[in-house]
């Protein structure tokens, strides 16, 4: 079963498991997993699952539709979409972990708080995640175009902004940015 409208409210105490036809999504749960297939593009307002994952794969784009207001409130984020994620307007985020994926097209994400990104994949668009707190890549990460890692001061200032490379990044015909709060570490 798919469900069809332009906008789309669920709220749930348990965990959501949906198909959708939609234009835009807002999602609540009580600490529990919240899972979206939706077949087109799909514009966020806030989805938030407490402490559990938010799991979302689009067959077109993932957009930010409220501004900049937060999108997206997680333990965990696995995204995939055919054209992009927050391609033109990042998507605004509070996540402790991270995954994502766009065949076609950028992925923009402005988060806060200590991350950990578990892989991120564009196979034709640039990266650029902006996150206010320490930032680690733990996943390998790969993509066309440009590369932006950005680990913002905290506010207050405080020590431990920093960016921690632990795996491969790749960027296959641009370039890579990497900007810290505090220090930079790359492991081998």
């Amino acid at each position: 079963k798919i469900i069809t409208a332009n906008d789309l409210t669920v709220t749930g105490v348990g965990a959501v498991d949906i198909k959708t036809d939609v234009d835009t999504l807002a999602a609540t749960t009580t600490n529990a997993d919240i899972t979206v297939n939706e077949a087109n593009d799909i514009a966020l307002n806030l989805v938030s699952a407490g402490t559990g994952t938010f799991s979302l794969t689009a067959g077109g784009a993932i957009t930010d539709n409220n501004g900049g207001a937060n999108n997206i409130a997680a333990s965990a984020a696995v995204l995939s979409a055919s054209t992009g994620i927050g391609s033109s307007d990042a998507l605004e985020t509070t996540l402790t972990s991270l995954t994502a994926n766009s065949t076609n097209g950028n992925i923009e994400l402005d988060n806060t708080g200590v991350l950990t990104v578990n892989g991120i994949t564009t196979t034709n668009g640039n990266i650029e995640l902006d996150n206010t707190g320490a930032l680690t890549v733990a996943g390998a990460v790969t993509a066309a175009g440009d590369i932006t890692f950005n680990a913002l001061e905290s506010t207050p200032i405080a020590t431990g902004d920093d960016l921690s490379l632990t795996t491969n990044v790749t960027s296959t015909a641009g370039n890579i940015y990497l900007y810290a709060g505090d220090n930079i570490g790359i492991s081998s």
